[in-house]
């Protein structure tokens, strides 16, 4: 077996834990949590009629609950590919690549072959692709293979037994399905025994720490339980720069913490898409530097302007 550096040791003892340590959960806990999940947005769900649906994922949660204003101007702007996105998502599908295909290629060749899988699946990523010059090319091919030799020096090699699993869509549904709640988790280790939790969500990040960064992963806990009855064990965040690893243990306070905060955000997310009179609030905070609305924004503009100034920007 391979030797593991100081950081993927530090990991594999995060994350993993012996059968008898893993918990068992009450058998009607996701029943209680739905239930209550689902009386709350009772009139939400009645609201939107028999055919009528809304989708909501962990990053429609995070910017309707910051600033409803620049969350609202996003939600109604068609998505646009841009080299940060494109490059978590050519990391990621090259990670797959890694750990079920052929390992022994080099970087560069599971960076080529991630780009040619992913614009093969997504039309606007391979248009946009064709439209960008080839230096930006080059430049989003070097960052990518940047992060995923990051991501190889401090992941444990996954070994089958491990049941893990990349890039795996999930989704909840609420109210007859009329509310869903989906997501994209990273990574999965793991599984569900009987009553007792196996998994280990896992969150991939570029940059610092951000509080969101919990609220995400625990929206996937809460969507495991709704999912499979059982939630994870565990979920923790791994940051590729840093080579740092954030955890919490999954528990019953952590799900409903999870579910009123989606509650919050559903509801307010529907009053902002369906009421004409629903006035969006303006909350600074760090994504007014890249907001679109900033020209307009007294709040960001002022909010940006005192952080310069304790900074020393």
């Amino acid at each position: 077996m391979e030797e593991l550096n100081p950081v993927q040791r530090r990991i594999l003892e995060v994350l993993g834990a012996k059968k008898d340590e893993r918990p068992e959960f009450d058998e009607a806990l996701a029943d209680r949590i739905q239930s209550h999940m689902e009386e709350s947005l009772r009139d939400v769900a009645e609201a939107l009629g028999e055919r009528g649906k809304i989708y909501v994922s962990k990053r429609d949660l995070a910017g309707v609950l910051a600033c409803e204003a620049q969350w609202l101007d996003d939600a109604e702007r068609d998505f646009e590919w841009n080299a940060a996105v494109a490059k978590g998502t050519v990391v990621h599908k090259a990670l797959e690549l890694a750990v079920f295909g052929d390992d022994s290629l080099e970087h560069t060749d599971l960076v080529d072959k991630a780009l040619e899988r992913v614009a093969a699946s997504d039309q606007g990523l391979a248009l946009w692709l064709d439209q960008i010059d080839p230096a930006e090319l080059g430049e989003l091919k070097s960052a990518a293979v940047s992060l995923l030799s990051q991501a190889e020096e401090i992941l444990p090699p996954l070994r089958k037994e491990w049941r893990p699993v990349l890039e795996s869509r999930v989704k909840a549904e609420l109210n007859g399905g009329r509310i869903a709640l989906v997501g994209r988790v990273d990574l999965t280790l793991g599984r569900v025994e009987g009553r007792r939790a196996g998994k280990v969500v896992v969150d991939l990040k570029t940059g610092s720490e951000a509080e969101d960064h919990l609220h995400h992963l625990r929206f996937y806990a809460l969507l495991e339980l709704l999912r499979m009855r059982v939630p994870p064990r565990m979920v923790a965040t791994i940051y590729l720069e840093s080579a740092s690893v954030r955890h919490e243990e999954v528990t019953e306070h952590t799900l409903q913490a999870a579910a009123e905060r989606v509650i919050r955000g559903v509801r307010r997310i529907f009053e902002l898409k369906n009421d004409t009179d629903a006035d969006p609030v303006k909350r600074p905070g760090p994504s007014c530097g890249w907001c679109r609305l900033l020209g307009q924004c007294e709040e960001g503009t002022s909010y940006l302007a005192e952080a310069r100034e304790r900074q020393g920007w």
